[in-house]
């Protein structure tokens, strides 16, 4: 659990250990699902979400990559109806495999359901009562962002921040300058409390990752 009202719930994929979250501020009410990554995550995913009897309403998408994408079809074919938001660069990537980098692995994905909304930088998203801001943290790929809840001092922040590590820039699209510029401009400017969940591995904060992240460290 987060602090401050904002629950983010870990279902990790076992093949690329990828972090799906489910995010809610209380039992009973609506969720996200974020980064539905390879089958059978989103059985547990859907398992969760029964047992905490939440209502899906969005699926959340902080970069285009196949392991952050590949459950999408699956989770809109448990919740008809729901929502599918990703940035308008991440958005080219779901339904092109060379893109999302399934096809150069031999698995090449290509998503069927239609995105519902655009994510901007700056945007601000509601989930139940709480404000999220849409940050640029491009650099391990062009289509990067991560999730800001300032009152709830929680940030998603997909591939680009990791417990003590980056995000990858050795793909085609990566930019190392601009994902250490993004992360310090954007994220390392956040509260120190502010509780970092990654789309791989532990949680971390800002101020851990300030003082003894070997890429970042002051």
């Amino acid at each position: 659990m987060a602090p401050n009202c904002v629950n983010c719930d870990v279902v990790v994929e076992m093949r690329f250990q990828e972090n799906a979250f489910v995010v809610y501020t209380r039992e009973g009410g609506p969720c996200w699902i974020v980064d539905p990554g390879f089958a059978p995550q989103h059985e547990r995913i859907a398992a969760l979400i029964t047992e905490k009897q939440l209502t899906p309403t969005t699926i959340m998408i902080t970069h285009g990559h196949s392991d952050h994408i590949a459950g999408i079809d699956h989770v809109m074919a448990l919740y008809p109806g729901i929502e599918l938001k990703i940035g308008p660069i991440g958005k080219k990537k779901l339904y092109d495999p060379n893109e999302n980098l399934s096809a150069p692995f031999g698995f090449p994905i290509v998503i069927k359901a239609e995105v519902t909304g655009l994510l901007n930088i700056g945007d601000r998203v509601e989930l139940d009562g709480t404000s999220w801001e849409i940050l640029d943290t491009a650099g391990h790929c062009s289509s990067g962002q991560s999730f800001y809840c300032a009152e709830a001092g929680v940030l998603l922040a997909g591939d680009a921040l990791f417990s003590g590590s980056i995000g990858r820039t050795d793909f085609p699209d990566s930019d190392h300058g601009q994902l250490i510029r993004n992360i310090r401009e954007h994220l390392l400017t956040l509260p120190g409390e502010t509780v970092v969940f990654s789309g791989h591995g532990p949680a971390t904060t800002i101020e851990i990752e300030r003082k003894s992240n070997p890429f970042l460290a002051e």
